[in-house]
Formats: C-alpha cells, structure tokens, sequence
C-alpha cells in the first residue's frame, strides 16, 4: 500500500470516528430540556441558622429555635445534667487577672449548641443595668480604670459608669477583645458578636455620650468627655470589634489629654453588630461594617417609629450584607399575649428585615406567634428549574434555577448548592456535585410597600426573582434511571438548609425531576499519518 492511499484511509477513518462522536454528543446535548415548578411549602417554621427565635436557654426554650444567644447571662446545662448559669459575661469575671481569662461559661453555652447541632451569639460587657455598679476588675481599677456618673442624652437618669475615655480603659479593654477574637473569631458554634462593650446592659444607651448635634448640653461636669473624645471612643471601641486603625483622644492617668494610634485585627469571619443607643453610635457602627440591633420589637408605645425615624436609613444601607437583629420589648410597653403584638413584631421585621429576634419572654405567651416565625429570617423557594431529560455521566450538565426569598432578611453565610444524584425509587445518593455559581446571599426578600406608624399595616411587594445557570461535570454513574435533588450545605455539621418546599426527604434535599444518565462519551482517538 503506497504511502497516498495509506494517508487517505487513515483521514477516512478519523472522519468516521469524528461523526460517530458527533452523532452521541447530539444524543446528550440536544436531550429534551424539562422545565419543573416545584410546590413550595407555606405552612412550615423553618429553623436555620441565624434566623427566627433566639433563646438564651440551652435547654428549656419557649419556642424551637436554631441560634441562642448568650447575651452575657445565659442558662446551660453541665455534662452531667445539671442546670446552671452560664454568665454573667461580665469584665471581672472574664478577666480576673491581667493576662488571664475564664471564658468556660461561653464555651460551656457554646459546647451546649455543638451537642444539638445549633449556633450562638454572644455579648461581653462592663456595666450591668442602671443602678448597678460597673464591673471592673481589682487589679484594671489599681491599673487606672475610673468610674463616675453620667447622664443619658436627652435628659435621661445619671447612674455610675465607666470612663470609657480614659486611655486606661481602652488600653486594658482592648486586650479581653483581642484574646475574644483570637479564640471565636473561627470557632464553628460561634455565629455572630455582639458589641457589648458600652452603655447599660452594652446596649449603647450611656451617660458618657457627647453627641455631635448638642455637645455642650451633654458635658456636665469634668469627669464627662469632650464630644471629640466621646467620638473616638466609641469608634475605637468598635474596630477593637470590627477591626481597623484610627488615632484617636483619650485622657492619660495624669489627666491630660493624649492622641493614640492602635489598629486591632477584629473578627474578620463573624458578622458584628451594635445596638442601638443614639443614630450617631450606629453610624459609627456601619461605617465600620457592623450590623445593628434593636431592643423593642413589637413595643406598643413609639420605639419602633422612633427607630424608624432614626436610624432607618442606615438600616436600608445595610441589611443586604450584614444582619439586623432585635430582641422582643418588655411586656409593660408591648402587651405580649395579644395579635396586635404579633403584627407589630412582624411588621418591624419585615420593614427593617431582621434576621432573628431575642427571647425576653417570662414564659411561652400564649397568644400563636407562628405567623412570625414562619417568616422570620430567610426563606427560601425554588420557583422553577430547567435541566435535560439526559446526560451523559463525566459529561458536562447545565441547569438553571429561579429562586425568591419569602421571608424577611437574606442569608449572610455563602452555603454551596449540592446537586445530588439517587437512583429512581431509592433513597440513597450514587453521586453529587458542589456547584459554584449560586449565591445563596443574593437572594432578597421584598421591601414593605406601606410603613405604617403603628406597624399594625405592612403587605410586601413582590421578591425579585433570582435566577443562576450551573454546569457541572455529571459524576461517574452507571447508566440508568435517576433523581435530582438539591440542597444548600450548612458546613458547620454537614447538614441541609431548610427550604420552604414540600417535596423534601428525610435530609432536608428538595426532590426536581427525574433524569436518564447514559454511558459516558467516547474519545476520539488522534492518529497521525506515517511520514
């Protein structure tokens, strides 16, 4: 055979495998694409992390929740089963000495959560409720820490706090923080922390405010701060939370003033929040990409619209990426056990999008609190999903998908959507992939389209629809029937967020549809002709 006729048999060969490809490459590809609108579920209340009840007992809560908060005294349960106080998380006993911290009672709380595969928040702080003396250490009292009376803005009650802009203070303080975050800042059980760190209870409501709107009428004797050094005293304390770096006035054991420069590493992988005292303290909080918190939630008495009123632009600048969160007001203002207090609650989360709001319950109220429950926080509907009636296994699969969030704040933790493949009729997975396209945080819910005054009114508009292409490598399957399901994965234990859909299996996977998976393709050889 001469080496021409050789050439072209080898060409028609190769031609021949070529279109032999091409012909299963159409088999797969050009595979009738199936469009699925699966049911939603209405009825359910989710529990997913950080969202919907927080409770600050391990052990006896008035309503399921998935996130507790040791919001500094907290109830936990011993390894042998006895109850006990976890708390209070108060300086002197955080910090005994310098240099030396006692932290068991948050990872007593913290160790509770891992055991029932749930999460916690905490707060630290310095100054109990009014009235009460601040808790300072003997040996940061000996070091320079003082203590004086101050008033609240707007004329409120002078009680006994720290000086918090005494450089002492912020030299010594800054140190616990430090050693916090070095210790939390990746700790699985941990989900978020709480600036506790000025005001009463750490709430930010203090006597050692000077606010930029008044200065003078807030200065009322020489303990007070100028508002130059209530200003950088509460920013400073933020970054020790937040990180960042500043220089900023504080006054030195000697009396006089002095400009520091420190810079503080922060939690970079836990979102923190401030509560709210003045709208001034909470723009310090956001400038320095904190998240907000507030303490009446479905008051009847003018707190809500006064939060509105304040801070309410600062909340639209940041729930899209950091939570909102709220603890329930004092039955004296909200009258718990009535609907009206549950349509107040709802309508402040739904307005101001909170993501989970505190226990401050004497015990389970008996008026039904589930039509905020089922809302609060993120929750999540597959609308539609479009994917081929086959595919090849180790070949290349697209599907898209249209979500829209029902509830009333996004998710804040990037979860993977896991794609999963089980055999028709059986329970268990042959294969999986982890897609990378899907953000599970943009994913928003509507804004209210009335505010009403007395939050009694608040229908939503409609959720954007978001929707997200995947391709992915199908995994090496042997060639039959198959169901698809899907799941975002809470990588903390391993387990599924809970989606507000019904057909869902014992894991928490949404069921899609069915799919036939064929043999895998085959390669083309190459051949080249002999010279």
């Amino acid at each position: 055979m001469n080496q021409k006729l050789r050439g072209s048999i080898i060409t028609f060969i190769a031609a021949l495998i070529a279109l032999t490809s091409a012909f299963f490459v159409q088999r797969t590809e050009g595979a009738t694409m199936v469009t699925v609108r699966p049911t939603e579920d209405t009825t359910t209340v989710l529990l997913n992390p950080m969202t919907g009840f927080q409770s600050g007992s391990t052990h006896s809560p008035d309503y399921p929740f998935s996130t507790g908060y040791l919001r500094a005294v907290g109830s936990c349960k011993t390894t042998d089963g006895r109850v006990v106080t976890c708390g209070p998380l108060n300086w002197d006993r955080l910090n005994p000495a310098r240099g030396v911290y006692n932290f068991a009672d948050i990872d007593l709380f913290l160790s509770n959560m891992k055991d029932q595969k749930k999460v916690a928040g905490l707060r630290i702080r310095n100054v109990e409720g009014p009235g009460s003396a601040p808790k300072v250490p003997t040996w940061a009292a000996a070091a320079g820490v003082t203590v004086s009376k101050g008033r609240e803005p707007f004329g409120g009650a002078s009680y006994t706090e720290i000086d918090y802009h005494k450089c002492a203070f912020l030299d010594l303080w800054d140190d616990l923080v430090a050693e916090l975050v070095r210790r939390y800042d990746n700790h699985p059980q941990v989900a978020f922390v709480d600036i506790g760190s000025y005001g009463f209870y750490g709430e930010w409501f203090s006597g050692k405010t000077v606010l930029s709107r008044y200065p003078s009428d807030q200065t009322y004797d020489s303990t007070d701060p100028t508002f130059q050094q209530s200003l950088d005293t509460r920013t400073r304390i933020v970054r020790m939370f937040t990180g960042g770096s500043g220089t900023g006035k504080c006054i030195g054991t000697d009396g006089l003033e002095k400009n520091v420069a420190y810079s503080y590493v922060g939690f970079k992988n836990k979102p923190v929040l401030i509560s709210r005292g003045d709208q001034e303290d909470v723009l310090i909080g956001i400038q320095n990409k904190a998240g907000i918190r507030f303490d009446a939630v479905g008051a009847a008495d003018g707190k809500m619209d006064s939060f509105r009123r304040a801070v309410g632009t600062y909340v639209a600048q940041t729930w899209r990426t950091k939570p909102i969160m709220g603890e329930f007001g004092s039955n004296s203002y909200s009258n718990h056990n009535t609907t009206d207090f549950v349509t107040r609650s709802l309508c402040f989360a739904r307005e101001f999008h909170l993501t989970s709001i505190h226990d401050n319950f004497e015990s389970k109220l008996s008026v039904d609190m589930n039509p905020l429950w089922r809302e609060l926080g993120y929750r999540l509907v597959l609308t539609q999903v479009t994917y081929p009636t086959a595919a090849n296994t180790k070949s290349n699969m697209t599907m898209t998908f249209s979500w829209v969030n029902k509830g009333t704040a996004p998710a804040y933790t990037k979860y993977p959507l896991h794609i999963y493949f089980k055999p028709a009729g059986q329970q268990t997975v042959a294969g999986w992939r982890m897609t990378t396209a899907t953000d599970i945080t943009k994913i928003l819910p509507a804004d209210v389209t009335v505010k009403d005054p007395k939050f009694l009114n608040c229908p939503k508009g409609t959720p954007a629809t978001y929707t997200v292409t995947e391709t992915f490598l199908v995994p090496p399957l042997t060639a039959g029937q198959y169901e698809i399901w899907i799941g975002f994965v809470d990588p903390t234990y391993g387990r599924l967020i809970q989606l507000a859909m019904s057909q869902r299996d014992i894991t928490g996977r949404t069921y899609i549809g069915r799919i036939t998976i064929n043999p895998a393709l085959p390669t083309a050889p190459s051949f080249e002709p002999k010279q």
